[in-house]
């Protein structure tokens, strides 16, 4: 679990980078009903462009809000948890899934010939 959470902390960009999208993409939506809201002619096309309006700022919110509490959670509260600090990194074994280093073919005097194979 904690290492789990150390490669989320270590790749915390990526969350950055979906809350951008999410804000993107939702204040295009929210521009264009406030577009449809304002060419609307009947009530009833105003209410539902409004609606949709507000639901996609509120999205537009929720994201951002998002991406401000990962930032301050990676900025500020785990670099003082002691848990996270005090782990040493994991060590490199198959079972870990981590490459060993494999010595490399070393050379050895033949008896008799005095060639190296």
């Amino acid at each position: 679990m904690t290492i789990l959470l150390q490669w989320l902390v270590a790749h915390a960009w990526f969350f950055y980078v979906a809350c951008v999208i999410g804000v993107t993409i939702y204040t295009v939506r929210a521009l264009a009903a406030r577009r449809e809201q304002n060419l609307a002619i009947f009530t009833l096309e105003r209410e539902t462009a409004a609606a949709q309006a507000l639901r996609a700022w509120a999205m537009v919110t929720v994201f951002a809000v998002i991406g401000l509490t990962i930032f301050i959670t990676v900025t500020f509260i785990l670099p003082s948890t002691p848990a996270l600090t005090e782990l040493a990194p994991p060590t490199a074994t198959p079972a870990a899934g981590l490459e060993t280093p494999t010595p490399g073919p070393t050379s050895s005097p033949v008896s008799g010939g005095g060639g190296l194979l």
